[in-house]
């Protein structure tokens, strides 16, 4: 079973997330406001709709030439180690960095349940990485605030997570 456009609006409809046809128009395209900054989604289906990809436009960027390129390179890659199944990447050519999550659709319909749990799972990691990762691009540093816990996560993230977790659980977010 493939996943088509029809299936993800039915999708993203289920969310009650807004969208439009994107510039390619085997593509969704979505803006999301977070806490760190404001995010322009697409939502399509891949590998002849065996995937779902959710990824990121201009999320951020770093030219090759940035003399912070390393650290960058090192965050990007310790993201990809930490958070299962999203993934940064960044483009030489243009500087682009994105983050992308996928889900695999071979043998079965992607569910209302599935696709909701694969964006909580992408959205809190989105938008909680984007200013450790401009931090990095603007200075080389990682604060030590921003250093891993136990739990994989920078104990200003883990903060942050779990105030997004209260407010979502509490109904009093604005979401």
């Amino acid at each position: 079973m493939t996943v088509t456009l029809e299936d993800l609006e039915r999708l993203l409809d289920g969310e009650g997330l807004r969208y439009s046809v994107g510039r390619d128009p085997d593509t969704l395209s979505l803006g999301l406001t977070g806490f760190h900054g404001n995010y322009v989604l697409v939502v399509e289906p891949a590998l002849e709709g065996r995937y779902v990809r959710v990824r990121t436009l201009r999320y951020a960027f770093c030219c090759s030439e940035n003399q912070h390129m390393l650290s960058v390179l090192r965050l990007l890659a310790e993201l990809n180690y930490q958070m299962s199944g999203i993934k940064f990447g960044w483009d030489p050519s243009d500087g682009e960095i994105d983050c992308t999550v996928e889900a695999t659709v071979e043998d079965a319909e992607l569910t209302q349940q599935q696709f909701h749990a694969m964006l909580c799972r992408y959205l809190p990691q989105l938008d909680l990485s984007f200013r450790r990762l401009l931090l990095v691009i603007e200075t080389g540093e990682v604060k030590p605030d921003d250093l891993p816990g136990s739990d994989g996560l920078p104990p200003a993230l883990r903060r942050e997570l779990d105030e997004f977790l209260d407010d979502l659980t509490s109904g009093d977010g604005d979401g």
